[in-house]
């Protein structure tokens, strides 16, 4: 079953998408089982999933063509985590 929406993440997933330039690739937003909210990004050479964590990490998945990266970072609610910027880049 799955459980209600998470004001902390929503929020979080907000700020994200607010600090977000025109330099990248607009992505599709989600609402995860665990009441996370998420983004995603499926384009011809990425594939992404971020999932925002009520501790104000994110949790992320990205593949750039055949370049795999996974783990959590730290969100500061204002600027896209610097391991983020080059992987979600048009």
């Amino acid at each position: 079953m799955a459980k209600a929406p998470n004001p902390t993440s929503l929020q979080s997933a907000i700020s994200f998408m607010s600090s977000l330039s025109n330099e990248f690739m607009m992505p599709e937003p989600m609402l995860h089982d665990s009441g996370r909210a998420g983004l995603f990004w499926g384009e011809d050479q990425l594939y992404a999933d971020l999932e925002f964590l009520e501790n104000g990490s994110i949790a992320y998945y990205i593949e750039r063509g055949k370049d795999r990266h996974k783990g959590v970072v730290e969100f500061d609610k204002r600027n896209i985590p610097p391991v983020l910027k080059p992987l979600l880049t048009a």
